[in-house]
């Protein structure tokens, strides 16, 4: 989850797809223990920036809360809130998709290394072709 989320800080927008798709993908594969509740997959590959954003936009809804914001002309930034215990991560990128999915990955790998669940932390890394 780590890597997701330094991943979608240096990526560029056209990544946003394959990211959001990665983040789906390392959600679905956490251990029962981890305590997420996983909501449904995404239904149909993400083909476009727009697609991407909206996916993200779902998926963070249906995990926690979220914020986004943006300066003139700079990055996106999310904040996530997660879990039962509302803990708040941040994430950039330069589209929301991207600053969310960095959020997000951000706070499941802090609950991972918290509550030390074996596997959820230590994904491996995430590569951008």
């Amino acid at each position: 989850m780590a890597d997701l989320m330094l991943s979608c800080a240096a990526a560029d927008a056209d990544h946003a797809a394959e990211l959001v798709t990665a983040l789906d993908s390392l959600l679905r594969a956490a251990p029962p223990a981890a305590g997420i509740a996983i909501p449904s997959p995404l239904l149909t590959p993400i083909e476009s920036g727009r697609e991407a954003d909206a996916a993200a936009l779902g998926l963070a809804a249906r995990l926690g809360s979220y914020l986004l914001s943006q300066g003139r002309g700079g990055p996106v930034m999310a904040t996530v809130v997660l879990g039962p215990d509302n803990q708040e991560s941040h994430g950039e990128g330069p589209c929301p998709a991207l600053a969310l999915v960095g959020a997000l990955a951000a706070g499941f790998a802090a609950e991972a290394n918290v509550f030390r669940v074996p596997g959820l932390g230590q994904s491996p890394a995430v590569s951008i072709n």
